[in-house]
């Protein structure tokens, strides 16, 4: 394999976004894999990060007030349905649902990066689970060593994403927060998940 240019802080440039002129990825000039063997390199450039990006979306599509008024359209059960799925999506939808979507704002503003570092560890397991098994239904000469290095690949986002999870303090404080506006809500109905959407996430 290639060596890599961004060896470690890979899945935190996803999350908190780029502001570093300097870093550099590799950079193909043609789309035609047999043109790409010997990759060039280019700046990766300035981007915003997941984590800011989720907040933007919410907030500008007034996803968490339709969710708070119990009125969320069908267009809405994607996004809802993904934050189910995460620990912290979990508890920010409880929280809106009691408390408003102000507070359920406030709370994503505390800990988006923990909810994107989610999302993209997820997202990132996911294609190296289809290539996974794409490598192992071929029999090519070399498929033993590239399904070593996929693995080795896995175990490294992995520890990377414990890492990040550790820089930002871990579920601990999240979790607090959360009991601490539910048992203070003023609303005690636990309200209904929109039509299209699950209730179950990951822990």
């Amino acid at each position: 394999p290639i060596p890599r240019l961004i060896d470690k802080d890979a899945l935190r440039l996803f999350v908190e976004g780029n502001d570093d002129t300097t870093t550099r990825v590799y950079d193909c000039a043609s789309d035609d894999l047999d043109q790409c063997l010997e990759p060039g390199t280019r700046t990766l450039g300035t981007f915003k990060g997941l984590a800011a990006k989720i907040v933007d979306d919410l907030q500008q599509n007034q996803v968490l007030e339709r969710f708070a008024r119990n009125n969320a359209t069908p267009s809405d059960g994607t996004r809802l349905d993904w934050l189910t799925r995460s620990h912290v999506g979990g508890h920010l939808l409880r929280i809106v649902q009691k408390n408003g979507a102000q507070a359920g704002y406030d709370y994503l503003g505390n800990y988006s990066r923990l909810l994107a570092a989610d999302a993209i560890t997820s997202f990132v397991i996911q294609l190296l689970d289809v290539t996974e098994q794409g490598l192992s239904s071929m029999t090519m000469a070399d498929s033993v060593n590239a399904l070593e290095n996929l693995r080795d690949t896995r175990h490294r986002v992995m520890g990377e994403y414990r890492d990040l999870l550790l820089s930002y303090g871990g579920y601990k404080d999240a979790d607090r927060q959360a009991l601490d506006l539910l048992e203070t809500a003023p609303n005690s109905d636990p309200g209904k998940l929109p039509q299209g959407t699950t209730a179950s996430h990951a822990g």
